[in-house]
């Protein structure tokens, strides 16, 4: 996914999971041109727990305003 922040993808996968106990991964892992990218792994999360990733992915964007 895009992220919508200013800070490399690098940065934002470290204060996600610093702040927000999100895991994710930088998209320059991947190869280059993928700076504003993460990866989200969400295969092994039950169902009913996908809301609460949305919630903080929420609150992620305005943990910088």
């Amino acid at each position: 996914m895009r992220h919508p922040f200013p800070a490399p993808a690098a940065a934002v996968a470290r204060r996600l999971a610093d702040r927000h106990n999100l895991l994710c991964l930088p998209g320059t892992y991947f190869g280059p041109g993928q700076d504003q990218a993460l990866r989200l792994a969400f295969a092994n999360l039950p169902a009913e727990k996908m809301a609460e990733v949305a919630l903080r992915l929420l609150a992620s964007q305005e943990d910088t305003r």
